[in-house]
């Protein structure tokens, strides 16, 4: 179906020119006899653009919130670190306890500021303590591992305890 019609598109449907035309006379004729205004050309463009202040003030605030975000992941990712080097630490503390148990009894001595190596800890001069505590029949051993946090000049420190009895 064409029409030589020219038409006019909105939001609620297609009108015919003609009748747009009327509607816009209607409006002007009351905008005349009473006291309001028909907002110009000038009005209508300036009116969905924004400020200078208004883009200013935005961009602003997303540079805030940008800021916030890197500032998280920044601490999330040096966090996240850290309890890596807390689990090895712990790994390596596990398996000298049990490498311990598997020792005789009178084998088990004190030992200190052992150097790690082949752990990840050996770059961090991760190093191992054992403090062993005998009474008559059992042993208590505190397995120690230290190294210095990444990052830092601080040390951190994880111990194990274990206790081993005679069985002889």
């Amino acid at each position: 179906m064409t029409s030589n019609k020219k038409s006019v598109v909105n939001p609620r449907g297609v009108f015919s020119l003609r009748l747009f035309q009327g509607y816009a006379g209607q409006v002007k004729r009351l905008c005349k006899n009473s006291a309001c205004k028909v907002p110009s050309r000038s009005m209508e463009v300036t009116m969905g653009s924004f400020t200078l202040t208004e883009v200013m003030v935005s961009v602003l605030l997303l540079l805030i919130v940008m800021g916030a975000l890197l500032s998280a992941f920044v601490s999330a990712k040096r966090s996240d670190g850290l309890a890596q080097t807390h689990l090895v630490a712990q790994q390596i503390g596990r398996s000298e306890a049990e490498r311990l148990w598997t020792n005789t009894y009178s084998n088990i001595v004190s030992v200190t500021n052992l150097a790690l190596s082949n752990t990840t800890l050996a770059s961090l001069q991760g190093r191992i303590s054992y403090g062993v505590t005998t009474s008559s029949y059992y042993k208590d051993i505190a397995i120690t591992v230290e190294w210095i946090a990444p990052g830092s000049s601080r040390r951190q420190a994880v111990t194990n305890y274990i206790t081993i009895c005679d069985t002889n």
